[in-house]
Parts: C-alpha cells; structure tokens; sequence
C-alpha cells in the first residue's frame, strides 16, 4: 500500500528534547539500539520538512545528565552518535535539563520529550514535580524496555509510556509515533478541526475521502483500554453511516474495557511483583531456575509502592532505597516468611505459595546463602534498587512475561541475569 508523510509545517516551529539513559546497563547492544532509534527519528523529521522549523536538545543522563542545546537536526544525529556511558540512573537531573531547554525556546512552538530508559531512577530523588512541571511545557513521551519500571515512566509520561518488548524495536516505535500525534494534524489556530486535510500526514492518500479519519490517539495493553477520537470526514452518506457505527464502538470500548483474556497474569511490572490489582489469598506458581555455582536463595517483600518505601514496624520510620544499609536490613526483616526460592544448579523446579493481594512485594536475592547463613552480613543481598545494593548496581531485571533475571557476583558480574530466573503466574484467586 503505498505511503506518503507530507507534512505541512507552515507557520509552526518544533522543539524536541531527546531524553537519553546512558547508565552502566544500557552497556552494548541496548546502547546502540537506543542510538540507531534517536538517529531514525530524526532522519524521519528532516525528510518530513519538520527539521527545518526544529530545534533539538540532546540530553545524556546517567549519574548526572547533560544538556547538549540548541541544536540543529544534523548536530542532534552527531551528538548522539557520540554517547557513552555515565553510572548510575538519574530520573530527575535529565527532567531538570528538558524544563531548561524548554525555558529558553519561543513561545507558541509545538514541543515534544522522547524519554527512554532501561531500568528506574536509583538516584537523584524524587522526579514527580520535575515531570509535572516538564509535561506542563512540552509532551512527554516515554519508552521503557529490559528492566524499565512502568510506574516510574508512568509518572514522566503525558498519558501512557510505552514498554518495548525487543530494543530493536524501538526506531520503529519512535518513528511510527512522529506520524501519529495530535498536534502534527491540528492546524495553528486550531479552529478548523472539519478540514484536516492542510496538515495531514496521508499514510493512504487512496482512501481519501471514502472512510471516517481515526485519530488513535492512545492503544496502551497496560491499560487494556483504546482511545478513539472521532474527526469529521467530509460529509457523503456512506461517510456518515460508518463514522456513526465506528463512534458507536469507540463508545462501547471506553465504557466496558476490552481486556485480553491473560491480563490477569500481568504481575510483573517493571522489577516489581504488583498484586495491587487482586484481593484476599492469592496461589502463586513460581519456576525457578539456576544457571550458577552460587547456592543463591530468592525472597519478596511488601513496599508501599513503586520508589521501594518500607516502613519500621516499630519506630514507624519510613525509609527509601536511598538510606541505603538501613533500608536492606530492614527490607530483609520484612520478607515474607514462607517464600525463599532456590533450586540446585543448572535445575528447574516449580514452587507453589501464596501471597496477599492488594500488595506491591520487591525480589531480593542473598548471593550463595539464605537467611540463616546472611547472619547481618548484606554485601551480597541485592534489591531491585541499585541504591540499597552494596556495590550500587543493578542485579535483577524484568526479561518480559512475568519473569525476572538475577546477576549474583558483585559489581553485576556479566549482566546476562540468568544466575537466576524467576517467573511467576497466578493459579488461582
């Protein structure tokens, strides 16, 4: 079928900031990927015409982050060619960088956030009022793959981040959300929303004028929801029949969510068990398998919520993967005490247990031990927050399907997470 992107920029001008994770795990492959899909974009966006009227903003972040601005499009692509590594994951220092740039681009510009991440913000603190502020100025887009947190990009996003299951995947993500939002259709004034055709993007210019326009603004199966807004088409009989049925449909599905007949296995969001979801006893299964020389053991707390806070039962003191040997002595105190999860090496086997639903409960692994031989030692019990780790770096990552990774050696060993591999499934509520 063929395509066109025309684009009709006149009197617009764009600002993008491209949000960019250059932690330690996004080491190799992931790193790369992550380029390839900036590049792609904005190769999309000079093709289109829309580079000419831009501005970009390259912004690297890991421990820290940096605001590489303004740039043309081709300084953009050169930047990001150039990015390397930096540490740790700084959530808040690259939303800071984005509300700097966009505080010194022209007024009544249309601007835009690509944000990607591979895992949650272990340091830097909390972003919540950097992302309000950001999504009050431009909108926010955010992409997560490997081990992102889908609660913490929930909070950057303007409505719905995205998870990609293959990093592969993410230029096409990217390039196919250029073509697809709102503001590139609407003209200046926004007053004539029944004439869409000045500044539409014919993907198929032979359908013109024979089928209602659908605008799908969000397909999100974190939600299990689609948003469908309707936009006049020109007026002929046919036209009008087929957008009443589709208007009627988009109705039925705003008010009764169709929902795939497996969402209620969907419990492993980002790093985390979430049982918020369910109510009373819950029989979980959990596979485990091993692929190490460590005797390693496996366990789950309850958190509060996504940022890991748990609380002393008996000072009432709250405490934050950031307190860091506080926070994991006091996570390992409140494990839940039937599970500990362990298998003989290169063996799998199924563990069944239950747990309470209505709950968030955090992984842990004790690295070649279990609770009974740890005896207050912690270096070697790592939590899905780099921060309450030891050595400061990740050791357990989502690898998509309810499953979860586990690195055992200190420093992350070879980031492959399959020491141990956990995955879990509801078998009865």
């Amino acid at each position: 079928m063929p395509n066109s992107t025309q684009v009709n920029v006149t009197n617009r001008e764009y600002n993008f900031a491209y949000i960019i994770d250059v932690s330690d795990s996004m080491k190799g492959e992931p790193l790369e990927a992550a380029k390839n899909a900036y590049i792609n974009l904005t190769k999309s966006l000079i093709d289109s015409g829309i580079a000419e009227v831009s501005q970009f903003a390259v912004i690297p972040f890991g421990s820290d982050a940096f605001l590489n601005a303004p740039l043309n499009a081709v300084e953009a692509i050169s930047t990001i060619e150039n990015l390397s590594l930096n540490g740790f994951t700084n959530f808040n220092a690259a939303l800071e960088k984005a509300n700097q740039f966009f505080s010194t681009v022209p007024s009544g510009a249309t601007n835009t956030v690509y944000f990607l991440s591979d895992g949650f913000s272990t340091t830097g603190g909390s972003f919540k009022n950097t992302a309000k502020a950001l999504q009050a100025v431009a909108d926010v887009q955010a992409y997560g793959f490997g081990a992102a947190n889908i609660q913490e990009l929930r909070i950057v996003d303007s409505d719905q981040p995205t998870i990609v299951s293959e990093v592969s995947k993410l230029a096409d993500e990217f390039v196919n959300s250029t073509f697809s939002r709102d503001d590139i259709f609407e003209n200046n004034n926004q007053d004539n929303l029944l004439n869409p055709v000045p500044q539409t993007i014919q993907l198929f210019p032979e359908l013109d004028n024979q089928l209602p326009i659908l605008n799908l603004t969000d397909s999100s199966t974190e939600e299990a929801n689609t948003k469908i807004n309707i936009i006049e088409s020109p007026v002929n009989s046919t036209a009008t029949e087929e957008k009443l049925a589709v208007s009627e449909t988009a109705n039925v599905e705003q008010t009764s969510p169709i929902v795939p007949q497996n969402a209620i296995q969907n419990i492993i969001d980002g790093n985390i068990l979430n049982l918020e979801p369910f109510t009373g006893e819950l029989a979980i299964s959990f596979t485990v398998d091993r692929e190490a020389s460590f005797d390693n053991t496996v366990g789950f707390y309850k958190i509060e919520d996504a940022e890991g806070t748990i609380t002393d039962p008996i000072t009432g003191n709250k405490l934050k993967p950031i307190d860091g040997r506080a926070y994991a002595e006091l996570a390992v105190k409140l494990h839940q005490p039937d599970i500990e999860l362990r298998v003989d090496n290169l063996s799998s086997t199924i563990i069944q247990d239950t747990l309470s639903g209505g709950y968030l409960y955090a992984p842990f692994i004790i690295a070649d031990g279990n609770l009974d031989t740890i005896k207050g030692d912690l270096s070697q019990v790592y939590f899905p927050f780099a921060q309450a780790n030891s050595d400061g770096v990740e050791h357990i990552r989502s690898l998509g399907n309810n499953t979860l990774g586990f690195e055992d050696l200190f420093n992350g060993g070879d980031y492959d997470f399959n020491d141990m591999v956990i995955s879990a499934e509801i078998t009865m509520v």
